[in-house]
């Protein structure tokens, strides 16, 4: 894998970009991921730098009210599930408001 780079897959990508994301928004497979930090679930900042050059990381943007968000859920665990070992990475990314972080 090149350095500093993260190869960015997508499952289902222009489906459930024109169902839940903003129009004219795809996705790039292969394409280079500019590095962010979040916070997980816990409050432990999270980088995406962490994973380059080392995984394949499948970055899912969701919400609770998109509906095919939902849907896909469990189809992604048993991917992360099958994968994990051979340095597969998903990492979800809530795109709901502070309003539903309990």
């Amino acid at each position: 894998m090149r350095p500093r780079h993260v190869v960015v897959a997508a499952l289902v990508g222009l489906a459930l970009a024109s169902s839940c994301g903003p129009a004219g928004h795809g996705t790039a497979v292969g394409a280079s991921a500019t590095n962010f930090t979040l916070k997980d679930v816990t409050g432990r900042p999270m980088s995406l730098a962490d994973h380059f050059g080392k995984n394949v990381v499948l970055l899912d943007f969701w919400a609770t009210w998109c509906v095919p968000c939902e849907a896909e859920m469990p189809h992604l665990q048993r991917l992360y599930q099958r994968n994990k070992d051979q340095g597969f990475v998903l990492l979800g990314i809530s795109m709901d408001g502070p309003e539903t972080v309990a």
